[in-house]
């Protein structure tokens, strides 16, 4: 558990690749626009509007797949619907990580470590993707399926936005290591479920087959600044100069 007292901010960025239709539901009051029933999530400060990763969204899965991975439950909920919660144990890894409740665990309380920041269309990739042809709406497809009712047999049919493959988002997270950290542990924590994401999905109808996703981080993307980095103004340096080990972690995950 944290002493409290911050030793380092790491800065991890990177990109998230769709390698199939990728859909995180929008506002479907406007699908007249799209021309489906199930919309994509846009930034409507862009012209035009660009559909995004909401940070929400990441790091909801991420924290998933940890918790599955290495079995950190928590007590069901009425938010978890009955079923096993996020865990409220300090000194799980998705308990530092992701932070514990202090309501829950009384003075036993965990700050959350990692920052993810909403994931933004890569400006290379949205260029591309305004060129290609035949799209009903810009940087996306309407994929049109049948939903059969178990009980009827009737089939309807239903359309879903999805963001084309090939599409390329902007990945930006801080890591927050405090003086008692076991800084590798959590590191190499979250680059394997990074990893894992590959061989997961992200956003809706997974099972379907939306959302395969590559997550890519170069070496050049991992740097790190110390408290006393922001009273003397340093910038970031390379995560291998100062922590070798857990910048070998995120290996597997280069371009």
């Amino acid at each position: 558990m944290a002493s409290g007292k911050l030793k380092y901010k790491i800065f991890i960025s990177g990109t998230i690749e769709a390698l199939s239709g990728l859909h995180i539901g929008g506002n479907d009051a406007g699908m007249g626009l799209a021309g489906s029933d199930i919309t994509v999530l846009r930034n409507a400060g862009r012209t035009p509007p660009e559909p995004f990763i909401p940070g929400s969204s990441l790091k909801g899965k991420l924290r998933s797949l940890l918790e599955k991975s290495r079995g950190e439950f928590g007590p069901p909920t009425i938010k978890s619907r009955g079923v096993a919660g996020p865990t409220n144990d300090p000194t799980s890894v998705a308990g530092m990580l992701f932070g514990t409740s202090y309501l829950a665990q009384g003075e036993s309380g965990n700050p959350l470590r990692l920052i993810v920041y909403d994931c933004p269309l890569n400006t290379e990739s949205a260029e591309k993707l305004l060129e290609m042809k035949g799209l009903e709406r810009p940087f996306t497809e309407v994929k049109r399926e049948a939903a059969i009712d178990r009980v009827t047999a009737v089939a309807a049919s239903r359309e879903i936005e999805r963001v084309v493959e090939g599409a390329v988002f902007d990945m930006n997270l801080v890591v927050n290591i405090y003086d008692d950290d076991d800084d590798g542990k959590i590191l190499k924590a979250l680059a394997s479920t990074l990893l894992m994401l590959n061989d997961d999905y992200l956003g809706g109808h997974g099972s379907r087959g939306y959302g395969r996703v590559k997550v890519a981080v170069a070496e050049s993307g991992l740097t790190v600044k110390t408290a006393a980095s922001y009273e003397d103004g340093s910038v970031a340096i390379s995560l291998a100069e100062v922590l070798p080990e857990s910048a070998k972690a995120f290996a597997p995950l280069a371009k």
